[in-house]
């Protein structure tokens, strides 16, 4: 039995009931302790290590190029240091004409900071709305003291702060879009430039010549400047004849190539990214009155540059 009692001490759920024997003192020691943490029930600090004086305000700069967008709203939640409270903000600030810097200074009193949100009044694509929060003095020209928010505003990602995060415009990905050029006059070579306020990654050309029966040979060129000097310029491989119709693909990473049908294949230099004021259009040797460039389609990667 002995042996027995001693297989069935502190055995758990495999000890059998009326067998094991009960501990004597000092057999058992309990293992708990007191916990190591304690929290305050008044006078507890603040969750913001931003406190904010009375001649302190938000700056708020807004970027946007979608024309959907006409507003955007300016949320946030503020400790009042007066009586303690929490107190809520709102203000609302008009947009001008797409692609133009907005901004608008929200007011403050003094307090702990506890959170801010910037919501446009329609959910743009990502890319198109990019928006900023900084903390300054009270004027829209002064340095900022802290930077809060910078990030682009879409469907699916709605920055706040705290949380957020702080990027440049042309940083991390942009607004992929086809980009329709309007046709030409007949006889005319076709131009498109960068928006102000814009940054574009080309990343496809599709255009569509058409020439007309006055006999030439047809040479278009495709061609990349800053408005004023030629960056990249690329010829047809092969020369177009009267009353024909020749589609131009230009790519990056594509080689040179003339197709059995009636597409031409160019090369594009790869990542091509341009800046306002710069332009992609085509210069067409031998081009005749009545050649007509159409369906011209540009693939690009936007970012709003304030």
């Amino acid at each position: 039995m002995g042996d027995l009692d001693e297989r069935n001490r502190g055995a758990g759920a495999y000890s059998t009931p009326g067998v094991d024997p009960p501990y004597k003192p000092g057999e058992f020691v309990p293992r708990s302790s007191r916990p190591q943490v304690g929290f305050e029930l008044e006078h507890v600090t603040p969750p913001s290590n931003v406190y904010v004086r009375q001649e302190e305000c938000l700056n708020v700069a807004c970027t946007n190029s979608d024309p959907n967008v006409s507003s955007f709203t300016v949320r946030g939640r503020l400790l009042r240091a007066s009586d303690g409270k929490v107190i809520q903000f709102e203000t609302t600030a008009l947009i001008g004409s797409a692609s133009i810097p907005t901004g608008v200074v929200v007011r403050m009193v003094e307090g702990y900071l506890l959170g801010v949100q910037v919501v446009p009044n329609t959910n743009p694509r990502r890319g198109r709305f990019y928006a900023s929060v900084s903390l300054s003095f009270d004027s829209p020209t002064t340095p900022s003291i802290q930077n809060l928010i910078a990030d682009y505003f879409s469907f699916t990602h709605a920055p706040t702060w705290p949380g957020g995060e702080y990027i440049s415009p042309v940083e991390s990905a942009g607004w992929s879009q086809s980009l329709q050029v309007g046709n030409p006059a007949a006889g005319a070579d076709w131009s498109t430039t960068v928006p102000t306020h814009q940054r574009w990654r080309l990343q496809s050309i599709v255009a569509t010549l058409v020439t007309a029966v006055a006999v030439a040979n047809r040479i278009p060129t495709f061609i990349i400047d800053d408005g004023v000097n030629i960056l990249w310029q690329v010829d047809a491989i092969v020369a177009e004849v009267a009353s024909t119709t020749k589609v131009y693909a230009l790519a990056p990473g594509q080689t040179a190539a003339a197709g059995a049908g009636n597409t031409v294949s160019l090369p594009l230099p790869g990542p091509q990214f341009l800046t306002p004021g710069w332009r992609v259009r085509a210069s067409t040797a031998a081009i005749q009155a009545a050649d007509q460039w159409s369906a011209i389609s540009l693939n690009i990667e936007t970012w709003v540059d304030s």
